[in-house]
C-alpha cells in the first residue's frame, strides 16, 4: 500500500511529477490560525501551488487547517475563511481535517490551555458551521493518540461520528477508532527534500 503524505510550506518546493508514483494521495495544509492574542488567519504560502500541481497530475488530495479558536465568534470567522479559500470546490465532496495540538513547544498559544470540553466544542463548532454550507464535505480532526485521550473529549467525537486522523508513530496502530493513521514523521519520498509524514487507511485491527 502506498502512503498518503501531508505537506505544508515546511516541505519546500515539491516535484510532484516525481512524487506521484510513490503515493496514494496527499493532504495539503491550506493554512493556520496564529497562536498569539489576535489569532489571525494565514494561508499556507505553498497551498495554491501544491493544489494546482496535484490537480495537474491527478493526485487525490485532502486538506487540513490548524485552528486556535477560543470563542464562538472566532469559529464563525474561521469557517468563513476556510470556505472562501476552498470555494472552488463548492459542493464537491472533499475531505478537510482540523489539526488539534499545541501551538508551540513552550505551550504558550492562545488555545493551548483550553479545557478538553471547550477545545472539543471549538472544533465541533467550526465543523458544524462549514457543514451548514457544504454538507457533503467530510470534516474530521487530526491529533496524536495521546492528544485525543488527554486534550479532547473522545466520547463526544465518537458519539458524533467525527472522522479521526490519528498520529501514532511506529508499527503499532492506534487504539483510537481511526479513519486514517499517521504512522511516521520520517518518511522519505523522492522529489521532496527532508522528512515527510506518512499515513495510511489500511489499519490493522489490534
Amino acid at each position: 500500500m502506498k502512503p498518503i503524505i501531508d505537506v505544508s510550506k515546511h516541505n519546500g518546493i515539491i516535484e510532484w511529477d516525481r512524487v506521484k508514483p510513490q503515493i496514494e494521495g496527499a493532504i495539503l495544509r491550506i493554512g493556520y490560525q496564529g497562536y498569539n492574542k489576535t489569532g489571525s488567519l494565514h494561508k499556507d504560502p505553498t497551498f495554491l501551488e501544491n493544489d494546482k500541481m496535484c490537480e495537474a497530475y491527478g493526485i487525490p488530495r485532502e486538506f487540513y487547517f490548524f485552528p486556535t479558536d477560543i470563542t464562538e465568534h472566532e469559529c464563525i470567522e474561521t469557517s468563513i475563511w476556510i470556505l472562501n479559500l476552498l470555494k472552488k470546490y463548492g459542493y464537491m465532496p472533499i475531505t478537510l481535517w482540523l489539526d488539534s495540538e499545541y501551538s508551540n513547544d513552550a505551550r504558550t498559544g492562545r488555545a493551548d490551555k483550553l479545557t478538553k470540553d471547550t477545545r472539543t466544542q471549538m472544533l465541533l463548532s467550526v465543523r458544524q458551521k462549514i457543514h451548514a454550507i457544504c454538507p457533503d464535505w467530510k470534516i474530521g480532526i487530526y491529533a496524536s493518540q495521546s492528544w485525543f485521550y488527554d486534550h479532547l473529549n473522545l466520547a463526544i467525537l465518537y458519539q458524533k461520528k467525527v472522522p479521526l486522523w490519528v498520529a501514532r508513530w511506529g508499527n503499532t496502530p492506534p487504539d483510537v477508532m481511526a479513519d486514517i493513521w499517521q504512522y511516521s514523521s520520517r518518511g522519505v519520498i523522492e522529489g521532496i527534500n527532508g522528512w515527510v509524514d506518512l499515513s495510511t487507511r489500511d489499519i490493522p485491527i489490534i
